[in-house]
């Protein structure tokens, strides 16, 4: 096939590995043929604790070692494909990573995952220095497994009956990126904005607007958008009501739940207790009382009246330039709308990334508290963001109708408003 890569243009990020090894010890990898072509050649025999790769359902992927990281980490933190063979010998995955891949129209888009810390530390080379070598493992992901990039994904959707062409979409977005990048305005401000143009599109009628038209009502409308969110804050804007926050910290557990490799390994009935074990964290979680079970390694159960005041505490000057890459990212990326995430219309799309941006908010308020801090600093948000961005866009409860639902719901009575007010005051 042969398409073009696009990388998201933004000068801002940087990205280079620093071999903090996360990816090796968290991720379930995935293989194509030819990953496993390239394994068998190799000959590990018993020169790893176990077979190199192992079958879920359908799919082969790498396999762990006992202390749950991958078979080929060694001792030292390497890679023992990497030392014996070279980079380029490492499954793909593991080379594009942490870019993702997703088909466009006539291209493939490229985006970075911010569940690397590198990324959301912004270390290494601009992302633009990384274009040759992303669009060589897209050549070998199509030559190897061609049905990944098949077939043409539909338009976006602005809502449920109206489509967007490639240059409404690109305005949309330019426009979106151009508001969302300022860090001289409040990051809170910045949020408000972006739901009030969400919400202002989603009760529109448009469908008899051609494309000079709907791109010109995108320029006024993001022309005035100060003097309308000015407006909008003068007013009082109640917090948000109990409903709305249980269906945050809904949308919150399904961001944390990540599956490892030792649990999707798991039994039948190993997998039902884990299940059920899910239901009833989530039951826990979504409680406004009672503890919070730790959403991730090494946390103590805390109390939701503990972490909720968090939300108030200020957020440094870097965090907000983390939020803002992450954001960023996310737009130029395509990865908060339509075939990049869950085919999600732009509107759904939009809530659900302002619903993520809420939960990293009130994550990074339960890292601080983790940690004994008294304000919400870089490193909360590193965390926070990379609990996010882990399973968007991957995880199938995040794309269910039940989730998109969700964002439906708080979009009334000012509700996603109401949640980005409580955590970024």
């Amino acid at each position: 096939m042969n398409l073009p890569v696009i990388l998201p243009e933004i000068k801002a990020q940087q990205w280079s590995c620093h071999g903090c090894t996360i990816c090796c010890r968290e991720l379930v990898v995935h293989l194509t043929p030819r990953d496993r072509r390239e394994i068998d050649r190799q000959e590990w025999g018993d020169k790893i604790s176990g077979p190199p790769y192992v079958k879920l359902g359908s799919q082969y992927v790498l396999n762990h070692a006992l202390n749950r990281a991958c078979v080929f980490l060694d001792d030292a933190g390497k890679c023992r494909i990497h030392a014996a063979y070279g980079s380029e010998a490492k499954p793909l995955a593991c080379q594009l990573y942490p870019f993702s891949l997703h088909r466009a129209a006539t291209a493939l888009r490229a985006s970075l995952r911010f569940d690397c810390p590198s990324a959301g530390r912004n270390l290494g080379e601009r992302i633009s220095s990384h274009g040759r070598e992303v669009s060589r493992l897209a050549r070998e992901l199509d030559d190897t497994a061609p049905l990944m990039f098949a077939g043409r994904p539909t338009a976006t959707q602005l809502t449920g009956d109206r489509a967007l062409s490639t240059a409404e979409e690109d305005a949309l977005l330019e426009r979106f990126d151009e508001w969302i990048r300022d860090t001289n305005v409040p990051i809170a401000r910045r949020l408000v904005g972006m739901a009030s143009i969400t919400e202002t599109l989603a009760a529109a009628r448009l469908g008899g607007f051609d494309e000079d038209r709907f791109i010109e009502l995108i320029s006024l409308l993001f022309d005035d958008l100060p003097a309308a969110v000015d407006d909008f804050l003068s007013s009082t804007v109640p917090p948000p009501t109990a409903r709305q926050q249980r269906l945050l910290r809904m949308t919150i557990f399904a961001h944390c739940e990540f599956v490892r490799f030792e649990q999707a390994r798991q039994g039948f009935f190993a997998s039902l207790r884990y299940r059920w074990g899910q239901l009833d964290r989530a039951r826990r979680f979504a409680s406004d009382d009672g503890m919070i079970p730790g959403l991730w390694e090494k946390c103590r159960e805390v109390q939701h009246a503990d972490v909720s005041p968090l939300s108030k505490l200020p957020i440094q000057k870097d965090a907000d330039e983390l939020l803002t890459r992450y954001i960023r990212a996310r737009l130029v990326g395509r990865t908060a709308i339509g075939a990049g995430y869950y085919g999600l219309s732009f509107i759904d799309g939009m809530r659900a990334l302002l619903l993520a941006i809420c939960s990293a908010g009130w994550l990074a308020s339960y890292a601080a508290f983790q940690g004994g801090k008294e304000v919400r600093d870089a490193e909360a948000f590193m965390r926070a963001v990379a609990v996010v961005d882990r399973n968007a866009g991957r995880s199938p409860e995040l794309g269910a109708r039940t989730a998109i639902l969700r964002g439906r719901y708080l979009s009334a009575d000012q509700g996603i408003i109401r949640l980005i007010l409580a955590n970024f005051p």
